[in-house]
């Protein structure tokens, strides 16, 4: 059964008039004659009672009506929903992102509001678990930190922004306007675990082993919030990027490093080399879009 002939049926069960019916098809009247006849042979029952002047639809073609123009309506929705997904107007997209992400909720905003009818589903990640994430495909698109992501991912900065320190109010640094790294030697750190620090030790050791500055670390916490209520409490310092400065914890005051010691923390947008998903496309065009006004 073809859709053409569910398309002639319903034209005909609505015009009962086999001239108007072909017209409004733009077939011959012989052409819909055989569709109906070929229709009616494959179901094995008359659709329609013939007069000379008059044609009706049997009680099995007033079923078989109801049925057909629900059957055309769905047809039509499912090819207009497979081409709207494959211009990537529907569909879903799954985004992981690390803890510090500032330009998550702009980049998902503008995707969400060019594409309302894709469903995001969001998954919280360091980098190293991204990494592997997007590799066997469980993540189509990544928010994380530029480091060590390999040749199976391909990826592009989307935001910058320099770090700061974060002190205890009565800190004897608490004074400066801005702060080098070498008036942290000795200091007690509060850092994230192993597995969350690679990407801030990699920007920081070498300089800091450079200046024979020393950093003991006092505690690891898995959460920033954690990180800065410890700050406040007074046992030791933080180092994060300068957007957790939104955070206003009690007992923490929030300073920048000198020029000749700023130091950038990057997220890069990351997805897997050769996933070409359309939905993942539109993502991209306005994650450069913003990257590129930043």
């Amino acid at each position: 059964m073809e859709r053409r002939q569910l398309a002639s049926f319903v034209t005909l069960s609505e015009d009962l008039h086999f001239s108007r019916a072909a017209k409004r098809l733009r077939i011959t009247q012989p052409a819909l004659s055989q569709q109906i006849a070929r229709l009616e042979s494959d179901l094995g029952v008359r659709l329609f009672s013939r007069g000379p002047k008059h044609v009706a639809l049997t009680d099995a073609g007033r079923v078989f009506f109801e049925d057909a123009t629900e059957t055309l309506r769905r047809m039509d929705m499912a090819v207009e929903r497979v081409r709207r997904a494959a211009a990537g107007q529907i569909g879903r997209l799954t985004i992981s992102f690390v803890e510090a992400a500032p330009v998550l909720p702009a980049l998902v905003a503008e995707y969400s509001a060019a594409v309302p009818e894709v469903t995001i589903e969001f998954r919280e990640m360091v980098t190293i678990e991204q990494i592997e994430a997007i590799a066997e495909g469980r993540v189509d698109i990544g928010i994380l930190r530029p480091y060590s992501l390999g040749r199976n991912l391909e990826h592009f900065v989307v935001h910058r922004e320099p770090y700061l320190v974060a002190l205890p109010r009565r800190h004897r640094l608490q004074v400066l306007r801005q702060v080098r790294l070498r008036d942290l030697d000795g200091e007690k750190l509060i850092t994230r675990p192993p597995k969350k620090r690679r990407y801030i030790e990699s920007r920081f050791r070498a300089r800091l082993d450079k200046l024979g500055v020393s950093l003991p670390i006092a505690h690891e916490v898995d959460q920033i919030h954690t990180m800065l209520g410890l700050v406040g409490a007074g046992l030791g310092i933080a180092v994060l990027p300068t957007s957790m400065a939104i955070l206003r914890m009690e007992g923490v005051v929030y300073r920048p490093f000198s020029p000749a010691d700023s130091l950038t923390a990057e997220l890069a947008v990351a997805w897997r080399t050769g996933n070409r998903s359309r939905t993942l496309d539109r993502f991209l065009v306005i994650a450069r879009r913003i990257s590129a006004a930043s």
